[in-house]
C-alpha cells in the first residue's frame, strides 16, 4: 500500500503483473479493497480467462464441497 510507484503505473496493474510472472491461476484475498483491485486489472487486461480474483472464503467454500 505504501509502495512508491512511478506515475504511470498503476499499483493494481503492478500487482496483477506479479501474480502473471509467478503464472498463478487463482489470487487470493480476505481484504474487499485488493479484490476490487484485482478485479479491475484482470478486466482491463481481458485476462477473466487466464486469472481469477477470489476471496478466501470463497476458495475455503470450493475446497470443502
Amino acid at each position: 500500500m505504501w509502495l512508491e510507484t512511478d506515475a504511470e503505473t498503476r499499483i493494481n496493474h503492478r500487482r496483477l503483473q506479479d501474480a502473471l510472472d509467478v503464472k498463478a491461476e487463482v489470487v487470493a484475498t480476505a481484504c474487499p479493497y485488493c479484490l476490487l483491485m484485482f478485479d479491475d486489472a484482470i478486466r482491463s487486461k481481458g485476462l477473466g480467462e487466464e486469472l481469477k480474483v477470489m476471496d478466501i472464503a470463497e476458495v475455503m467454500e470450493k475446497q470443502f464441497q
